[in-house]
């Protein structure tokens, strides 16, 4: 995916077979501070939800989100890309 400067996007996930992924409130907070970390820096979120089973984030893609970088294999990536799909800094 293409991430372009100024579009909004929703992101979620869900557990296999609607399985719960937080199961304490511990999980979540892990989460979010994952969130702080990897995304915020690399885009404008304007909202999240998390649910015991799935999670839901609108973000907006912003000049840092578009940078590219060599990812595995050399291939350029987007760095918002890169951050949602492994969670790297």
């Amino acid at each position: 995916m293409r991430f372009i400067e100024g579009e909004l996007y929703h992101v979620y996930n869900r557990g296999n077979n609607k399985r719960q992924i937080f199961f304490k409130d511990e999980n979540y907070i892990f989460f979010l501070k994952k969130i702080k970390e990897s995304i915020a820096p690399n885009s404008d979120i304007l909202c999240w939800c998390l649910m015991p089973n799935h999670f839901h984030l609108l973000l907006r893609a912003n000049k840092s989100s578009i940078i590219e970088h060599a990812s595995y294999g050399g291939k350029p990536m987007q760095r918002l890309a890169s951050h949602i799909g492994r969670g790297v800094k």
